[in-house]
């Protein structure tokens, strides 16, 4: 692994300019040893005092009355574990205020009575993000491959734009990267697909090829069938309603190619669909080949 002022290169630069940055990667591509690392980092220059704060343990707290107090308990914890700040209170006029000032009072207070500025590095999940309705307001139309018009200055819109999940290009609004893409989707289809496997169905990538290619026929009427009996139910589950046939065709799509292949993906607002290409290598007289289709 890189030393740490490898690894943090460029990023000290970005806090002393007072600017902010995401960082985006696969799951245990260490994220949190780069933050971790960063902490040490800036801590061990003497220039800051800097807490580490995961919100993953409030990330299914969807009532921002109840999340801002749940936050600011979280910070209040590392607080207490750090040897520099534990003996400065923290957050103790909480009563004060209600929750859409708890927060940047709580930080405002406790900062005037620190001797060097504080920094804060926060680690979320892309799921607790996805939970957020003013997150699914910009990210659902996408998904569904529909045209929205956001005004200038629409927070919602600049706020989805700067957590790095999504970004324009050529006048359309799509992921920010083909990881996210992909991740997306997964994410918010996951607990059908976890569904599915739990119950075997549908039957792995193996079950649809036919002399080395792609049976569609019966990989449609199979979904056909698992539509008819499930779909109410299933829907039901979903926070994003409108997107939920297509994360549900997707999540019977996972379930499939997860026994030998991939998905190949389109999504972009104002697309008017959401594209899905599965894509199987299977061995045939010829040698090896994709058999592939398309899903609108």
């Amino acid at each position: 692994m890189l030393p740490a002022q490898e690894r943090c290169r460029g990023l000290p630069n970005l806090i002393e300019r007072g600017d902010y940055f995401v960082i985006h990667a696969a799951r245990q591509s260490g994220k949190t040893t780069l933050l971790m690392d960063l902490v040490k980092q800036l801590n061990d220059s003497g220039l800051y005092h800097v807490l580490y704060c995961s919100l993953e343990s409030v990330q299914n707290i969807a009532d921002v009355e109840r999340g801002i107090p749940a936050v600011v308990q979280e910070l209040n914890s590392q607080v207490q574990f750090n040897p520099a700040l534990r003996d400065i209170p923290f957050a103790e006029k909480t009563s004060e205020f209600d929750f859409n000032t708890l927060l940047r009072m709580s930080l405002s207070y406790f900062c005037q009575k620190l001797d060097k500025p504080l920094i804060i590095l926060f680690i979320d999940s892309l799921i607790g993000c996805l939970k957020e309705k003013r997150v699914q307001r910009i990210v659902e139309p996408v998904i569904l491959g529909r045209a929205e018009g956001y005004a200038w200055g629409d927070d919602d819109y600049q706020y989805v734009l700067d957590l790095g999940l999504l970004r324009e290009s050529e006048g359309k609004l799509i992921p920010a990267n083909p990881i996210y893409s992909e991740v997306i989707i997964r994410a918010l289809a996951s607990a059908s697909q976890m569904e599915m496997s739990r119950r075997a169905y549908p039957p792995q990538m193996p079950a649809y090829l036919s002399d080395g290619k792609l049976n569609m026929r019966r990989l449609l009427e199979d979904f056909q069938y698992f539509w008819q009996q499930h779909s109410e139910s299933w829907v039901a589950r979903y926070q994003y309603q409108e997107a939920a046939p297509h994360l549900i065709l997707h999540a019977f799509l996972y379930r499939i190619v997860n026994g030998g292949g991939r998905i190949s993906r389109e999504m972009a607002a104002g697309n008017g669909r959401l594209g899905g290409c599965p894509r199987t290598e299977a061995v045939a007289r010829e040698g090896w080949f994709e058999a592939d289709f398309f899903i609108i």
